[in-house]
């Protein structure tokens, strides 16, 4: 009904900013996918939580990128074939870039990390992925960091296994700031 009962409250990481950024996604088999900032450089991490009533059993921390920053923006989807899309910030230039992580288990094995956008700074400072049919995401982001910028943009990537495939990055808006905070969904078409 409208009762909420409280389970334990488990820690996932305990290293410093671990939780300044957060992605995660429900997986096929139930468990849960979660990306992260960790540490003060905010490297990109992930790790897969077992669920099992209200006990959460956490797997191996796993770094999925070593970079400076490249956990400070992320969003990720679940593909059909049950392998999760990142799409995240990378370095401080704010490039935007993307991975896909094969889970089995709670061991992730990540693929190649893509530049999907470098041609001009933060065009990942501001992220939202989503899954469409076909093996495709779609994925929308900020794109340049001058003040009159921040425009939305978005781009289809196709994915085979852990390749990814780029398409045209499109301008959606020349609004300045339009960009800024994002949140995209998927349609049932």
């Amino acid at each position: 009904g409208t009762t909420v009962t409280l389970g334990t409250d488990t820690v996932l990481s305990a290293t410093k900013y671990s939780s300044s950024k957060v992605s995660f996604n429900l997986l096929p088999t139930g468990k849960v996918f979660i990306a992260y900032s960790y540490s003060t450089s905010y490297y990109l991490y992930g790790l897969v939580c077992t669920i099992s009533g209200t006990t959460i059993s956490k797997g191996t921390e796993t770094s999925l990128a070593n970079v400076s920053n490249a956990g400070s923006t992320i969003s990720t989807c679940v593909l059909d074939n049950g392998d999760v899309f990142i799409a995240h910030n990378y370095s401080s230039s704010y490039y935007l870039y993307g991975m896909v992580c094969n889970i089995t288990g709670t061991n992730i094995t990540k693929g190649t990390d893509t530049a999907i956008n470098t041609s001009t700074t933060y065009t990942g400072n501001g992220i939202s992925v989503v899954v469409l049919k076909n093996n495709k995401v779609c994925i929308i982001h900020s794109h340049t960091s001058t003040s009159s910028g921040h425009f939305l943009y978005g781009i289809i990537c196709d994915v085979l296994n852990t390749a990814i495939t780029l398409n045209t990055d499109t301008q959606l808006n020349s609004i300045a700031m339009s960009g800024r905070i994002i949140s995209a969904i998927s349609l049932s078409n």
